[in-house]
C-alpha cells in the first residue's frame, strides 16, 4: 500500500505536466497570431482582446480536460485497487 501511495502524487503531476505543456501548445499560437495581426487589431479594445484571450483559454482547458480525463481515470482505478503505478519511469 506504501507503493501505492508513493506512485499516486507522481502520475498526476505527470497530468498536471502534459497539461500545463498542452496550454502552452495551444496558447503560444494564438499570441502569436496576435502579434502579427496587431495592425487589424488595433481598433479593438484591450478589454475585448483579454476577454477573447481569456475565453481561448478556457475552451483550451475543456480540450485538455477531456483528452486527460480517461488516463486520469485508469490510473486511478488501478490506485484504487492497489495495482502498481501504470507509468513507466
Amino acid at each position: 500500500m506504501e507503493k501505492a501511495k508513493s506512485s499516486f502524487p507522481n502520475t498526476f503531476q505527470y497530468l498536471l505536466g502534459v497539461y500545463l505543456a498542452g496550454l502552452l501548445c495551444f496558447s503560444l499560437p494564438r499570441l502569436f497570431l496576435l502579434t502579427i495581426s496587431s495592425n487589424i487589431t488595433q481598433d479593438i479594445p484591450n478589454t475585448v482582446l483579454a476577454e477573447a484571450l481569456f475565453m481561448g483559454f478556457r475552451f483550451d482547458t475543456v480540450i485538455l480536460c477531456y483528452i486527460l480525463a480517461l488516463p486520469a481515470l485508469i490510473h486511478s482505478i488501478y490506485f484504487g485497487l492497489g495495482k502498481k503505478n501504470i507509468i513507466v519511469e
